[in-house]
């Protein structure tokens, strides 16, 4: 038998479809030479429009006769790297006029997998090209994850800056929650004006020109979906303090209220998602947090417990974006706490005339060691008939002894000693020049022993005696 073959030919993007041809004709036996046609038309139709992110580098064939199920074409052939369509051009003999045959087609990854299947699809080819109307064939992914249950993105509400990239991730799962490693997902936004998906393989999206929430979609091959929302705004050009700046309280304790941090964009408004870093510079406090995100406002805050240092102590927020003024700085002043520790200098002294001073000075630290220069004090003694102070620390002799002097303040207090102790400075006889006129006569002498500021010394012990016995002699 004579055969005459004719071209089949596939022409078209892979994953969107694909129109294929087939010719063919062969002798008859009812007239030598006599040469039938025939034809028939595919239209492959994918499950996805992003069925273009599975790679493929072959196409199968595969023509199997309906009347006795013999194979009538098996070929594969290759897809070049980055095409989207491919020819092909083969010829089948035609047994009888009228024939028809069981077509499956098949695309491979480069693993040599599977990916997607069409058929078996019985196809019966027309006599003439004009009547020829091209069969939909449905094209069904059977890859990784083809029976896949459902999808879900792991990394949901995102904020993303205007032309700055934001990573999502997605995996997909089946009947009993079993994550189904490898399953491609397609990605798409819902909004490309604020957000968009330049590869729809990859979970990678662009922040847009416009502010607002674009809804990006992560969804199988196979139909199942999930959504999750993609937050664009313009990059940050601010960062104000907005309150808690220049706040007034003692060592130690938390400030009253917050910090509060801003951080804008050039449309006047808040930037979200910002990490704003707190440290301290100076004075040893803490902060809590040491670093949070801007909220849906722009704003962030973060409390302030004072240092052990009075005075000035100072914190830093640190903006984490490209600003200019990205580091600010946050003052408090820190006052002493009430005193813990009074210390009286001297330690103490001793006066050796009545009416002598000494003046005594007192001092205050908090419990942390800080001066504090504002702090008052009350002045006693504890025998005021041997030493008085006035309410500035000065005591004055007024009796021989020991007297205890105290300082006291906010409750805290600190002694010190005065002894006063007369020292004889003089001694004053009465009278002092007289004249005896006969031996054996006798004269009485009395001695007053003084102090440097004349004033009498009870109690001093007065010895007499004569530096010329061989005229006149006393006794003790």
């Amino acid at each position: 038998m004579t055969k005459h073959m004719r071209r089949l030919g596939l022409v078209g993007p892979l994953a969107v479809g694909a129109t294929i041809l087939v010719a063919s004709c062969f002798n008859d036996a009812s007239g030598p030479g006599k040469i039938f046609a025939g034809y028939f038309a595919l239209a492959p139709s994918f499950q996805s429009d992003a069925a273009d992110i599975v790679p493929v580098d072959r196409l199968r064939l595969t023509l199997r006769r309906v009347s006795d199920s013999s194979v009538a074409l098996d070929t594969t052939v290759s897809i070049p790297p980055g095409a989207d369509s491919v020819d092909l051009s083969f010829t089948v003999p035609l047994f009888a006029q009228t024939e028809q045959f069981v077509l499956r087609l098949a695309l491979i990854s480069p693993a040599g997998d599977t990916v997607f299947r069409a058929g078996p699809l019985v196809v019966t080819p027309t006599t003439s090209t004009s009547q020829v109307q091209p069969l939909k064939v449905p094209v069904v992914y059977t890859g990784a994850g083809a029976q896949a249950a459902g999808v879900r993105i792991l990394t949901n509400d995102l904020p993303v800056f205007s032309g700055d990239t934001v990573i999502l991730a997605g995996e997909a799962f089946d009947s009993n929650d079993v994550v189904i490693p490898g399953t491609p997902i397609a990605w798409s936004s819902l909004d490309t004006s604020r957000a968009r998906v330049p590869d729809a393989a990859e979970g990678r999206v662009v922040g847009g020109a416009l502010r607002g929430t674009a809804s990006v979609i992560a969804r199988l091959l196979t139909g199942p979906a999930d959504t999750t929302g993609v937050r664009n705004q313009p990059r940050p050009s601010t960062a104000v303090i907005v309150s808690g700046n220049n706040q007034t309280d003692t060592v130690g304790s938390g400030l009253t209220n917050p910090i509060r941090i801003r951080v804008g964009a050039t449309d006047g408004l808040g930037v979200s998602g910002v990490r704003v870093v707190f440290s301290v510079l100076s004075g040893g406090g803490t902060l809590a947090p040491d670093s949070a995100l801007t909220n849906d406002s722009g704003l962030v805050q973060v409390s302030w417990t004072l240092g052990p240092l009075a005075g000035t102590q100072q914190m830093r927020a640190r903006v984490r974006a490209a600003i200019a003024d990205s580091l600010l700085t946050i003052s408090a002043t820190a006052q002493s706490l009430q005193p813990a520790v009074v210390l009286i200098t001297p330690a103490g002294d001793t006066l050796t005339a009545l009416g002598d001073t000494t003046r005594f000075s007192a001092t205050a630290d908090d419990a942390f060691g800080n001066p504090i220069p504002t702090a008052t004090f009350t002045w006693t003694t504890s025998t005021g008939a041997i030493a008085t102070v006035n309410p500035t620390g000065l005591v004055t002799a007024v009796g021989n002894g020991t007297a205890q002097i105290v300082a006291t303040s906010g409750g805290v207090a600190d002694t010190v000693q005065v002894l006063v102790a007369q020292q004889v400075a003089s001694l004053a006889i009465t009278p002092p020049l007289d004249t005896i006129r006969a031996l054996g006569d006798t004269l009485q002498l009395t001695a007053l022993a003084v102090d440097g500021r004349a004033n009498p010394v009870t109690g001093a012990i007065i010895g007499w005696t004569s530096l010329a016995t061989g005229i006149a002699t006393v006794d003790g």
